[in-house]
Parts: C-alpha cells; sequence; structure tokens
C-alpha cells in the first residue's frame, strides 16, 4: 500500500528458549544446533547427502561432462 509502513509479523523465539536450546543440545552432544528442528533426522539426512557428494566428486578420475571443453 502507498504511503503505509508494511510490518510483517514472524513468530520467533525468545532468546531464553534459544539458550536453554543450546545447552540442552550440549548436554545431547550434538554439534549442531536448530532450536526449531523438530526431527533431528532431518539434519542427519543433510550430513549423509553432503558426505555422498563429497565422495562423489572427490573420488571422480576426470572432469564431469559438463565441465568438458566442447
Amino acid at each position: 500500500m502507498a504511503g503505509r509502513e508494511v510490518r510483517l509479523t514472524v513468530p520467533v523465539m525468545r532468546p531464553d528458549e534459544i539458550v536453554s536450546a543450546a545447552l540442552a543440545g550440549l548436554r545431547l552432544g550434538e554439534v549442531v544446533c536448530i532450536p526449531g528442528l523438530a526431527d533431528p533426522a532431518l539434519l542427519a539426512a543433510v550430513g549423509q547427502a553432503q558426505q555422498a557428494l563429497l565422495l562423489t566428486a572427490v573420488g571422480a578420475a576426470t572432469l564431469a561432462g559438463r565441465y568438458q571443453p566442447a
């Protein structure tokens, strides 16, 4: 709307909640703490995908097709 200030309301956690989550993560031995992430398996899946990507890319003996000279 022209001439009007628009404020978006985004839900945010309180700082004390984030600190509590970080401390709980440390107690659990977590290296990464994402306070809003309910399913830690999602983070594990990201890690597995990163590992697979790096193992595939590092283990390649030739350039990927898209990088081959034309």
